[in-house]
């Protein structure tokens, strides 16, 4: 299991890496600390020596953070790497050179996805990232999922081998799953339900899975799904979206981008 932590070295990037070293462990997964050096704004231009200067600041902070993680777990195997561009581009070029199974944000809590700098950095790898991403909020306690939500649709067929991979690699101690589909114009065949749940239970025989199919009402998908996530105490949702028509990106807002904006659970957006 391959996993890249993104950090600015804000609080916000440090905790949702300690919540996703707590989630996976240090057995059989190697992380890569990631950070996005991107210094020029509005077309500002900065001498060679201040470059150099930021540049060396970025390194000691990796190197230090780095470190700090090592000496609190364990094990950790961890690398580190301080690339220029944005977030987006950095993690794409970075993506492409060496193969990963999560890509990791923080985020500063509901509606307040580091909203000057990762906001809309945050939903544009959703949208395009063709590996699953974790967001992970600010308000997010340290401890292993317990209740777990998966959004179910038509999409999951795509995205299956993702979910499968995730949920194997996480301690699943005491861990209940809740599939649910929000029926619109057409229903899921029971048998999909049936055979994800039969998946699931291979990973672990000990897993409670409960299946709930609900008619759609008046409110929208995502704010259906937070509220069922409230009522039953869940802690982490995962969604798998839909890659839309460039159309559908310019006048409709996804499900999963929905969740991310509004939610204050960690969301796990599958790909497939």
């Amino acid at each position: 299991m391959n996993v890249v932590l993104t950090t600015d070295f804000s609080y916000g990037a440090n905790k949702a890496i300690q919540y996703i070293i707590q989630l996976f462990g240090t057995e059989h997964v190697e992380y890569d600390l990631l950070n996005a050096l991107e210094i020029k704004r509005a077309g500002a231009t900065f001498s060679r020596d201040f470059i150099s200067d930021v540049d060396d600041y970025h390194e000691d902070a990796l190197n230090e953070l780095k470190a700090s993680l090592i000496k609190k777990n364990p094990g950790l195997v961890i690398n580190s790497s301080a690339l220029p561009g944005s977030l987006v581009a950095v993690i794409d070029r970075f993506t492409q050179l060496k193969k990963i199974d999560v890509i990791s944000l923080g985020a500063n809590g509901s509606s307040n996805i580091y909203e000057e700098v990762l906001g809309s950095s945050t939903k544009e790898i959703i949208e395009y990232s063709k590996i699953p991403v974790l967001v992970v909020p600010v308000v997010t306690p340290i401890k292993n999922p317990k209740n777990i939500l998966i959004g179910i649709d038509s999409n999951i067929a795509k995205t299956k081998d993702s979910l499968l991979k995730f949920i194997q690699n996480i301690n699943l101690n005491d861990v209940k799953i809740t599939l649910i589909n929000i029926q619109l114009k057409n229903q899921l065949p029971a048998e999909l339900m049936e055979a994800l749940k039969y998946d699931l239970q291979n990973i672990d025989q000990s897993l409670q899975i409960d299946i709930i199919e609900k008619a759609s009402n008046e409110a929208s998908i995502d704010n259906q799904i937070l509220e069922f996530a409230e009522q039953n105490d869940m802690d982490l949702i995962i969604t798998s979206p839909h890659n839309h028509s460039l159309f559908q990106r310019l006048f409709m807002k996804s499900t999963t981008k929905n969740l991310v904006e509004k939610t204050h659970l960690p969301l796990l957006a599958l790909k497939g």
